[in-house]
């Protein structure tokens, strides 16, 4: 009788020690886990910081782009109207040279 028990007592005890070194070895699991995930997400932190930079960056020589272009434009213009004018001054010299 008391060797029954001392039987079922280490079989219970061998059943809890199996359950907690299942249980370790799926906490290990799920901490090995977490680290990779984490580390993932470092990464990913990591890529959209550097994106940002390159969009700020971009953004940056966007908007100098957009002002060169507007200097362009209005020397364009400038440009237009002195040929307008060099067009009509001209066109008063041919007249002026042949009423002469």
């Amino acid at each position: 009788m008391a060797k029954d028990r001392l039987m079922k007592t280490e079989k219970i005890l061998e059943e809890e020690k199996q359950k907690h070194d299942t249980a370790r070895r799926r906490s290990n699991a799920l901490e090995s886990t977490l680290t990779d995930m984490n580390k993932k997400l470092e990464k990913l932190h990591t890529d959209i910081k550097k994106k940002e930079q390159i969009n700020s960056e971009l953004s940056s020589k966007l908007s100098s782009m957009s002002e060169e272009t507007s200097r362009s434009e209005k020397i364009l213009s400038q440009n237009a109207t002195y040929e307008k004018e060099l067009s009509d001054k001209n066109n008063q010299i041919e007249k002026l040279s042949q009423s002469l």
